[in-house]
């Protein structure tokens, strides 16, 4: 998925930066699960399938959290990058 590369990404940039704790998402993403939770709804009961959204904003946020922390801010107007 686009945001396990992305944590791949995340973590070996932080690898390289020698960082104590490197980047991990919270819930891991395997295939169609996060966190051990389906994400897929036509199998899954609507609660189940909320659940596993819930843990994918998680994960969402972290990585946010992270790129920010490593790249500034993302101007919400007009799609730049605001170096702080």
């Amino acid at each position: 998925s686009c945001l396990q590369e992305f944590a791949d990404f995340a973590f070996a940039k932080d690898k390289a930066a020698d960082q104590d704790v490197p980047f991990r998402l919270p819930f891991p993403i395997e295939g169609e699960r996060i966190g051990g939770r389906s994400i897929r709804y036509s199998f899954n009961r609507e609660e189940k399938w909320t659940a596993a959204l819930k843990l994918l904003l998680a994960n969402l946020k972290v990585s946010l959290a992270w790129f920010i922390k490593n790249f500034g801010e993302v101007d919400p107007v007009g799609d730049n990058l605001l170096r702080s």
